[in-house]
């Protein structure tokens, strides 16, 4: 059965973890630092839906080049699952936003299948959809859209990913179905820094020294009630904020924090960057 509507067109999300899985039936794969998209082919064309909240990219100048590039590899009605990565002089980089809006290189990470050639396979224990995916790319080499990896878990592979700049690994049970915008424990991610999404509530200019009189560090909501402040942002973007609060209050930021105590307060918390794939729809 196909799935008719683009409204199911939200992706999975996933739960944190303190260590990677002991048990058998869990793989991993690299969790690179960008935005989920989904991608699709429908009636000979190709569309694109981003972030949590599903909003359509389709027509963005940055996924138009991605767009001709799925167009080789999807078969007709099939949606895949990927992650969006742009190119940073040669280096992956997070800044997904940008590159969007401007036109740059992105190049899409996929690494499931939610619908093939009008069967929808949400319902396939994640080793099953793997091979279904795998299919797809027999054969296939373009530049902009890959395979991402999915290997057993292995600790050593695991720190040699870390050693070299991947923000961690996502964990994922080979039995697992796909639950499109839901969060489960059976898909979990796996970071030494841990982060999270808050909406940004001040932006006191309370900057010393060189900052005085600018942006010096950013209130955000916790939520039950909680307030963080985090700093730590390049001078490029403090000023930017000082210069532009409008574009930063009420939008949703990640924040990076090494641990959140009893009382639901961040240790350390320092800003990371301006998630408008995660704003609230």
């Amino acid at each position: 059965m196909a799935i008719q509507t683009h409204n199911y067109l939200l992706p999975m999300l996933c739960g944190t973890l303190d260590e990677l899985p002991q048990t058998p039936g869990w793989i991993m794969e690299p969790k690179l630092d960008g935005w989920r998209f989904l991608f699709g082919r429908e009636d000979g064309d190709v569309f694109a839906y981003g972030g949590r909240n599903g909003a359509e990219y389709t027509h963005k100048p940055g996924v138009v080049p991605l767009r001709e590039a799925f167009a080789k590899l999807l078969p007709p009605d099939t949606i895949v699952d990927a992650e969006l990565v742009a190119d940073g002089d040669g280096k992956i980089s997070s800044d997904v936003a940008s590159a969007l809006a401007r036109g740059g290189k992105l190049t899409a990470f996929v690494f499931d299948v939610v619908q093939l050639m009008g069967r929808d396979v949400r319902h396939l224990p994640y080793s099953d959809r793997r091979k279904l995916l795998e299919r797809l790319f027999e054969g296939v080499d373009i530049e902009s859209v890959r395979l991402n990896l999915s290997v057993p878990v292995d600790r050593e592979l695991f720190e040699s990913w870390l050693a070299v700049g991947l923000e961690g690994v996502v964990c994922k049970r080979t039995n697992s179905t796909y639950r499109s915008g839901k969060r489960s424990r059976d898909w979990m991610k796996l970071k030494p820094t841990k982060s999270i999404d808050c909406q940004i509530i001040e932006l006191p200019r309370d900057g010393r020294g060189k900052f005085a009189g600018q942006v010096g560090s950013v209130v955000f909501d916790i939520g039950n009630g909680k307030r963080g402040r985090a700093s730590g942002m390049t001078d490029a973007v403090r000023m930017d904020m000082t210069v532009n609060p409008a574009k930063y209050i009420g939008r949703t930021a990640e924040f990076s924090y090494q641990l959140q105590t009893r009382g639901g307060h961040l240790r350390h918390p320092q800003w990371v960057r301006l998630r408008p794939d995660r704003d609230a729809a």
